[in-house]
């Protein structure tokens, strides 16, 4: 028979979940507490991995530089298409702004 708790050699189980529950709601709840912990959570992950930290961090960076540039692409695309079927110019003046989006 295969026990639901691993051997943690003689220390207490983890606490359940009803333990957990009644903890996180019996501490102080405020936006004042976010940058500490915040902070704490930078550290530990610092310490844990700094080159990973700032790798996902660069990352990060990079995709919303990519997000923008997605955006304004995009609203370029839209004010082509409706430019050209206000004048009736055709397809090949919106297909630079189409090819564009579409390479992304």
């Amino acid at each position: 028979m295969v026990s639901d708790q691993t051997d943690l050699g003689g220390a207490e189980p983890p606490p359940a979940f009803e333990q957990l529950d009644e903890e996180a709601r019996s501490r102080p709840k405020s936006l004042r507490l976010l940058p500490r912990i915040v902070r704490d959570a930078f550290s530990l992950v610092w310490q844990a991995s700094p080159r990973a930290l700032v790798a996902s961090i660069g990352l990060k960076l990079v995709n919303g530089l990519a997000l923008g540039v997605a955006l304004l692409l995009g609203r370029n695309l839209v004010a082509s298409v409706l430019a050209a079927g206000a004048h009736q110019s055709g397809f090949l003046t919106v297909a630079p702004q189409l090819a564009a989006v579409i390479g992304r």
